[in-house]
């Protein structure tokens, strides 16, 4: 208890040099500081790189200690869920089509509408699309299907891949924090062994489970099953017919200064540098 309160409470010390870090490279890539040769840009484009691996490594970390704290930020609200899943599936495409792993996604007619956190619920579908990516080998596949039963009162997340698949004696291990199933994967596989235990974690907030079907060298399939009503697409329905629900509403738009002032409250003076210069 004492080791989850004190990390969390030193996330702004963790964060803040690294702030300064990625917002220094950021302008360096941008010319802030002049025009770099190609030898420096690519140089500090692996410091940039770097830098946001740190960072995603931290919030990980940070995110465990919040969780096992009661420190965490959770809040429920109606997620459109193709909307969260085109998403999600956006952020592994690049990865995905680099080992010309082929993506399929489905979806049933009625899973429209969920009762979730978006963030928390998209961090959940990446996690798991990330890692049947990253352990499926070239040429693979990789499905997300969504599925609403009405008469469970659920909604299933399945991700299946054809990867190298878990040993039933390892599935046990899975969801515990820091643990690798395998320490060479731990050479030949980046990762902190955080995340599945943050999908977890973050799928029992929303009083859900993770459902786990693997077989050593044929891939695995993990379903996260979430509470779910089908009066929420109902609701949400008559919603958008009697006009109390604007899903794209456009911001007023705002005169353009050319001259103007920005008070910058931040006590942290590299932070105050690298802004000062960039703006």
């Amino acid at each position: 208890q004492l080791k989850s309160n004190f990390v969390s409470n030193i996330s702004h010390e963790l964060r803040t040099p690294l702030s300064g870090i990625l917002g220094f490279s950021e302008s360096l890539m941008a010319g802030v500081y002049g025009e770099l040769v190609s030898r420096q840009d690519y140089a500090v484009q692996m410091i940039r790189s770097s830098g946001e691996h740190l960072l995603e490594l931290i919030n990980d970390i940070l995110d465990i200690s919040r969780i096992e704290a009661g420190k965490f930020d959770f809040r429920l609200e109606e997620v459109e869920v193709n909307q969260i899943c085109h998403a999600s599936l956006a952020f592994i495409r690049q990865l995905a089509n680099k080992k010309s792993i082929m993506v399929e996604y489905t979806i049933s007619e009625d899973a429209i509408m969920i009762f979730a956190d978006p963030r928390r619920l998209k961090e959940v579908l990446i996690n798991l699309l990330n890692n049947a990516v990253k352990f499926t080998p070239a040429k693979g596949r990789v499905i997300l299907d969504v599925q609403a039963s009405a008469e469970e009162s659920l909604m299933r997340f399945s991700i299946q891949d054809t990867g190298i698949g878990i040993a039933p004696e390892d599935l046990p291990k899975l969801f515990h924090p820091f643990v690798q199933l395998d320490g060479g994967l731990s050479r030949q596989y980046e990762g902190t062994g955080l995340g599945l235990a943050l999908v977890k974690k973050m799928v029992e907030l929303h009083d859900g489970r993770v459902e786990v079907r693997s077989e050593p060298g044929r891939g695995s399939r993990f379903t996260v099953v979430l509470p779910w009503s089908a009066g929420m697409q109902a609701l949400h329905d008559r919603d958008l017919v009697e006009g109390s629900v604007e899903p794209y509403a456009v911001a007023p738009l705002v005169p353009l200064r050319i001259r103007g002032k920005i008070l910058l409250a931040e006590d942290h003076e590299t932070n105050v540098l690298v802004t000062r210069d960039y703006l």
